[in-house]
Order: structure tokens, then C-alpha cells, then sequence
């Protein structure tokens, strides 16, 4: 061969692997799926405030009309350091392994011909409801042929209640864990989230991760808080390795990370599927709504409210919470507009065991408004939303002025006697609005207990606690008893946490009862606990056992009295 026809081989060749047509890409998948207020959007929202580069879409499917979670995956707090996703995708009003299964199909095949291909999307996390069998998901996913057919399914992350399955799993006896979804959803997971574990102890911890192990063979289990999990154990992620010596080892295992990500094996995948750490479909049930599987869409009652005219008075939604919330309340979950927090986003949640939990993020982007869903067996639609719109503020309100002497004539002495607690004026910076009721605002330090000149000598001497923290875990703590509810707003001076109290938390006859010094020793204890079943006894308890773990046992030298 001579030399011309040599270069002009290499330059074919050359050209071909340079111009010719490129390999499509696969797009890699983890499907998010676990029963009704398991923790899978927090999960959501987890993964989009820590996937730095990575470019990530979420399909996020919602069994209620309102696509609640589509709205809280889509609009992250502005504390995070992660962006929104590249692309929401809301499935809402229906099951996506059923009536919604070919919305979800063309979305992908969207996202495929016009996203991916180009590099605008690397990765989709698709999260189902909480009534979802996912094997549906799986197959389509695992097909190859048609919409999906380059949709590569890496991962299916189960999360699952800790609080919850304690109960279905006790110390004696056999379990409980009911038939149908549940067992579903955990036999087709790649990876357990066991989520908050702070709610039960180590030996429960053990027991649940021990049913989990025997009923599906082989998954990876990890206990989590608020589903804070590493990437790389549910997403193909690994970490990039500056030094550049070991980059494919280089793998994320802790929860989050400042450096970059990169989706492994992308072109080695193009053609031919790779197989996950488990394989699904051996064993797989037939699907249907009339299948014992799947639960179906008449099991439950959806109630939406929505609402945009007047804020709601913080004071009537702590109440609507302690009577009004229809006991066999599955799941409540929403973005409330409040009075007191003025534009603020205020994101609350109910599942559980009445478990609530509040969370005060950035100023609507929008109109403010109230978006509320509940689900449930058997929900009275008429009453619950007849609550509902009593908690909002009417229309037209007549200014007026309100008289502190009311309630916070009681309460101020009761804030007084605890010395856990500092007093905050919130007269200039939490929003009033005509008509509601006014709140009271406090900060948990211990300054007084320790006599302390101020908090930041407190942290001092407790070797760098954080005290915002513990005023969120006393507020968490307090909101998962059943006693109203706690909300906080950051103070405008220094944006620290302050606890907003209202009045339904005072109770002044048995605060006077509980101080009397005429008392005998029995009348004494009985006061004691009907005191200690108040909100304000349950409060101050709260916070009593907070400052001796948190703060008192990291003093060596304590000079409580």
C-alpha cells in the first residue's frame, strides 16, 4: 500500500470516528417509591439540593388532584445549595402504574428525543405515590422496545416509615405489615431507606432491618433521618477525583458533598443493558386496579383545598390541627399561606402518627396561597373543608387593635419560671395581619439556667452546640405529640430561629394549680401530670430533657442549680 492511499485510510477513518453518526444515549433511572408519608418527596428534595452539576429531571406522581409534591420538588428552600431540577414532570390524579403510565411513557420519550441526547438531562429520578405497585414501572423501563426502550433502570429506592413499621413489626408476636402495596414496594427495592430513625430506639432499629432482610433477600438498608442518604448508593453516580489517579473508585458515601458528580458508564451502555443488582421480574405478579397488589383508588379518599384570597390566622390552624384533623388521616401534606409569616412559603405535613411537621422556606414566587391535600379512608369532604375555610381569615376584617392582657397577661409569668427559654419581641418583624392573633415569640438557649451573659457564651461552653438546631428539634418534637401546632420564624436582626407560641398552648388554671404552695405532696403530684398533659407541660418537658442531653451533659463544670 502506498503511503498515499495509507493517509487516505487513516483520514476515512478518521473522519468516520469524528463526523459519523454518535451512539444515542441512555437515560439512567432510580424510581422513588414507599407508602403514603414514608419521607420519598423529602428524598426528592434531597437528591436536587445536592446533585451540584448533575442535570436531573423528576417525574413526580401525585395520587391527589393537587400534585402537591411536584410543587415542593419543584421550588427548593433557598438555603440550598443545590438548583431545581431541569425538568418537572406531574403526574397527578390517578396511578402512574396505571391510568397515568402513558403520560409517564411520553414524557420520557420527550425528555430522550429532545433533552438527553443534547446534554440538557442526565439523570431521572421518577418518584410514584404512595399507592403504587412499581412493577409496572419496572417493566416498562426494563423494556426494549418502544417509548422507553433507551430508559436505563438503575435504581428502585423503597423508603420506608421506621415510626410505622415499629408497630408492624413488635417485640412479641407475629408482624403486621399489611398485604397489598407495601409488601410490593419493598420486594422490588434495590435499596431501604428505614427513614427516621430518630423516632425509634436501636432495638426496634434492628428488628425492622432484620424483617426487611429476610423479606427481600439481598437489598441494601440504610436507617436515614429526613432521607438524607449519600447519591452514589441510590443513583449510578460517582464522585470526580481531582487528583485524577483513581477516579472510578473515587465513590460518594456520605450524604452530601461540594464536589461533582458523573453518571457512570454511559457510553459503555448505549448498546446492551446492563443488569441491575436485582433482578425484578422473576416471580412478578400480574397488575391490574382489581389486583391484590395494587391498592386501589377507591381505598382512599382525596380532600383538596385551595384557597388564595386571605391568609390563614395561625392561632385557628393550630387548632384545626388538635380537633379538627380527621383522625383516620392518612397523609396531609401542602403549602399554607399564613398571616403571621407573612409571604413566607410555610410547608406542612401530617403522616404517621399524627405526625406533624413544619417548615417556613422562601417568599412565594406567585400570588400567595393555600394549598392543603388530605387522603384517607372515608373523608368527610363538606366538614373538612368547612374547617378548612374557617381557618382563613375573612374577607373583609375591621382593624383593631389587640389587647395583650387576654392571654399573654398568663403566659408572660409562665415564660418567666422557665429559664430555658428567652423572651423575643417580634412586634417589628413578624408579620401582623388586621384581625388575627397576635403571637408570642421565644428562643431556646439555657443563657438564665447557666447564667450565662449571653448565647454565645453558652455555645461556647457546650464545645459549639447549635442552638438553631435544637429549637427546630424541639419544635419537631412538640409537633409529633398531638398538642397543636409549633411554628418558628427567623428573627430579622440575625435570621436565628425564634418559637412562635399562640394561645391555645396556655393554660392558665392548671399553670396556677401546678404553683400553688398550699399543696399537699399527693395534690402536688397529681397537678404535676395534668400539668405535664398540657401543651405548655409538654413543651417545657421537651425542652427540660433537650438542655440536659444537648447542652448540660457537654459541660464538664455545670453550674446549674
Amino acid at each position: 500500500m502506498s503511503d498515499e492511499s495509507r493517509v487516505n485510510l487513516y483520514l476515512r477513518a478518521e473522519n468516520r470516528l469524528v463526523f459519523g453518526a454518535k451512539r444515542n444515549r441512555p437515560l439512567p433511572v432510580t424510581i422513588v417509591t414507599g407508602f403514603l408519608g414514608a419521607g420519598k418527596t423529602t428524598l426528592m428534595r434531597h437528591i436536587l439540593a445536592n446533585k451540584h452539576n448533575l442535570r436531573v429531571a423528576a417525574a413526580v406522581n401525585d395520587f391527589a388532584e393537587l400534585n402537591i409534591d411536584g410543587d415542593l420538588v419543584a421550588n427548593l428552600p433557598s438555603s440550598t445549595t443545590g438548583k431545581a431540577a431541569e425538568r418537572v414532570v406531574e403526574l397527578s390524579n390517578g396511578c402512574v402504574c396505571c391510568s397515568l403510565s402513558k403520560d409517564l411513557e411520553s414524557a420520557v420519550w420527550s425528555m430522550l428525543d429532545n433533552d438527553v441526547d443534547v446534554g440538557r438531562i442526565e439523570y431521572l429520578v421518577i418518584e410514584t405515590s404512595g399507592v403504587t405497585d412499581p412493577h409496572s414501572i419496572i417493566r416498562s423501563l426494563d423494556a426494549t422496545f418502544g417509548k422507553m426502550y433507551r430508559a436505563r433502570l438503575d435504581c428502585v429506592v423503597t423508603v420506608v416509615d421506621a415510626e410505622q413499621w415499629e408497630v408492624w413489626i413488635p417485640k412479641t408476636g407475629e408482624a403486621k405489615v399489611p398485604e397489598g402495596v407495601v409488601r410490593s414496594q419493598l420486594a422490588c427495592a434495590d435499596v431501604v431507606l428505614l427513614n427516621k430513625k430518630e423516632l425509634v430506639e436501636e432495638e426496634a432499629l434492628k428488628r425492622i432491618s432484620e424483617y426487611i432482610a429476610k423479606a427481600s433477600p439481598g437489598v441494601a438498608i440504610y436507617p436515614t433521618q429526613y432521607s438524607r442518604v449519600g447519591l452514589s448508593r441510590i443513583m449510578d453516580v460517582t464522585i470526580h477525583d481531582h487528583s485524577g489517579k483513581n477516579a472510578s473508585a473515587s465513590v460518594v458515601t456520605h450524604e452530601e458533598s461540594e464536589e461533582a458528580y458523573f453518571v457512570n458508564g454511559t457510553d459503555d451502555l448505549a448498546y446492551g443493558r446492563p443488569m441491575r443488582k436485582r433482578d425484578h421480574r422473576s416471580g412478578e405478579k400480574s397488575h391490574s386496579h382489581d389486583s391484590k397488589v395494587h391498592a386501589p383508588e377507591d381505598a382512599y379518599t382525596t380532600v383538596c383545598f385551595e384557597w388564595s384570597e386571605t391568609p390563614m390566622s395561625l392561632e385557628k390552624l393550630s387548632e384545626f390541627c388538635l380537633k379538627h384533623l380527621p383522625r383516620q388521616t392518612v397523609r396531609m401534606k401542602g403549602v399554607c399561606w399564613v398571616a403571621e409569616h407573612g409571604l413566607k412559603r410555610c410547608i406542612l405535613h401530617m403522616s404517621g402518627r399524627a405526625r406533624l411537621h413544619f417548615r417556613s422556606e422562601q417568599p412565594f414566587q406567585g400570588p400567595p396561597h393555600t394549598r392543603i391535600v388530605f387522603i384517607g379512608p372515608d373523608l368527610e369532604e363538606k366538614t373538612l373543608l368547612s374547617h378548612l375555610q374557617a381557618v382563613c381569615l375573612p374577607k373583609q376584617r375591621q382593624e383593631r387593635k389587640l389587647d395583650p392582657s387576654t392571654w399573654q397577661k398568663a403566659a408572660y409569668p409562665m415564660l418567666r419560671r422557665n429559664d430555658l427559654f428567652d423572651v423575643v419581641d417580634t412586634s417589628d418583624w413578624v408579620a401582623k395581619d388586621a384581625g388575627t392573633t397576635s403571637v408570642i415569640g421565644v428562643r431556646f438557649n439555657g443563657a438564665k439556667r447557666l447564667k450565662a451573659a449571653t448565647e454565645t457564651d453558652v455555645i461556647r461552653r457546650a464545645s459549639g452546640v447549635n442552638i438553631d438546631r435544637l429549637n427546630l428539634h424541639i419544635l419537631d418534637s412538640f409537633n409529633s405529640k398531638g398538642k397543636g401546632l409549633l411554628t418558628y420564624a427567623h428573627r430579622h436582626t440575625d435570621s436565628r430561629i425564634v418559637i412562635l407560641l399562640v394561645q391555645s398552648l396556655f393554660s392558665p388554671s392548671i399553670a396556677e394549680t401546678n404553683t400553688s404552695r398550699d399543696d399537699t405532696n399527693k395534690e402536688h403530684e397529681e397537678n404535676n401530670a395534668k400539668f405535664s398533659e398540657t401543651p405548655w407541660g409538654l413543651l417545657q418537658g421537651i425542652t427540660e430533657d433537650i438542655f440536659r442531653v444537648e447542652i448540660a451533659s457537654r459541660i464538664t463544670e455545670c453550674k446549674c442549680e
